[in-house]
């Protein structure tokens, strides 16, 4: 819901004639910044979002651990996970409703913070 509404508030802001390349968080940020002028990077949770964004993709597509193309960047994954607060033993996760709580929480505060952070397309 979080990358849909993201994209959503996004798309408006890029030119008919650019590419509109807006498939993964990384992509979008850079459209963010290019062409909306904004940077969602600032949001004070923004390792944690990511974190959560991992935690579901792993559950999606690994059912609870973590895939191969996720342990290419592990390192990575490792901080952003940790930041989401989400046990993580080995490549297995384990998601309590504490967790779930906390992942409502920030994604909430992500889009309140993304609608105050970007100007009306």
């Amino acid at each position: 819901m979080t990358e849909s509404f993201d994209t959503g508030r996004l798309l408006p802001f890029i030119p008919p004639s650019a590419p509109t390349d807006v498939g993964t968080w990384q992509k979008r940020t850079k459209a963010w910044k290019r062409h909306a002028g904004t940077d969602p990077t600032t949001f004070d949770r923004w390792q944690a979002l990511m974190g959560f964004v991992d935690v579901r993709n792993a559950l999606q597509h690994g059912l609870g651990r973590l895939t191969d193309q996720q342990l290419r960047h592990r390192e990575q994954l490792l901080g952003q996970v940790q930041a989401a607060g989400v046990n993580l033993n080995g490549d297995r996760l384990t998601v309590t409703q504490v967790d779930a709580e906390r992942c409502y929480r920030t994604c909430t505060d992500y889009i309140r913070f993304l609608d105050a952070l970007c100007p009306s397309a």
